[in-house]
């Protein structure tokens, strides 16, 4: 799994980082557009397009029944069984195509929310380092430190929260450029990345010790050591919202619909019936 994030990481950093400069609408219209062309080219290479336009006529033409008769009460009930049967039929041949859609869609989201769930710290912003220490351990008994690179400034001594076995520190970003934080405990010297950026970046929000799905869901983070007395290490960046119809939406509702628009328009001139 490391070698496959790897390679996914670094097609998508090629693809999006010159967009970098010009803020996050254009990688997520990029990103949208992908998901949405991969998608319609997989649907149509996997469906049998005849058989979806027959029987799309054939929904089409159950439900305008019910306009038709509808002043014959005894048509109208009878129809709404046709209706049911066609909308059955009709979705056997796009199951298939829908799910091997779903492929692409899964590993185009996943590298999009590095790049746009949350935004890099500007200087000046502040940020939470969160250390939770293993259950085994109790956080109040462990000798915990960090360190900061120069361009991150260390604002407070550390917090320990035992109700959730969690060390906090809060840090300033004070320069544009690659930094990081060291967390060292039971001589164990954990290295976590700090982005500080005027524009959108692959952000890696964290680590921690993962299973083989949160290793896939989060192609960006890199694994703790088994026996380095953590569970997680995390920096809470800002969470990025794009305006949608005049409210202010999370990313993924905004990806989603766009990809949909992009679907809509692409289905005319790839000649994909669905």
């Amino acid at each position: 799994m490391k070698y496959v994030n790897q390679i996914l990481n670094g097609l998508f950093d090629t693809l999006l980082q010159p967009l970098a400069h010009a803020g996050a609408w254009p990688i997520m219209i990029l990103l949208s557009f992908l998901t949405a062309l991969v998608a319609m080219l997989i649907f149509k290479a996997t469906s049998d397009q005849v058989a979806i336009r027959a029987r799309k006529n054939r929904v089409i033409a159950r439900i305008l029944e019910f306009g038709l008769f509808k002043n014959d009460s005894v048509v109208s009930i009878t129809a709404f069984p046709r209706v049911l049967s066609a909308n059955l039929a009709y979705l056997g041949p796009i199951l298939k195509p829908l799910l091997l859609c779903l492929i692409p869609i899964f590993i185009i989201m996943i590298q999009a929310r590095s790049w746009l769930e949350v935004a890099p710290l500007r200087p000046g912003e502040t940020a939470i380092i969160k250390a939770r220490v293993s259950r085994e351990l109790p956080v109040m008994a462990q000798n915990i430190a960090i360190t900061c690179t120069k361009g991150i400034e260390l604002e407070t001594p550390p917090v320990r929260i035992p109700a959730n076995n969690e060390i906090c520190w809060r840090i300033r970003a004070i320069n544009v450029s690659p930094q990081s934080v060291t967390v060292s405990i039971n001589n164990n010297h954990l290295h976590q990345s700090v982005t500080i950026s005027d524009g959108p970046s692959r952000i890696t929000a964290g680590q921690s010790i993962g299973n083989t799905w949160h290793k896939l869901t989060h192609p960006s983070e890199l694994t703790l050591p088994n026996s380095c007395g953590l569970e997680r290490i995390t920096v809470t960046y800002p969470k990025r919202s794009f305006p949608l119809f005049g409210v202010q939406a999370n990313w993924s509702v905004v990806f989603i619909a766009m990809s949909l628009a992009w679907a809509m328009l692409l289905m005319k001139p790839l000649k994909v019936t669905f």
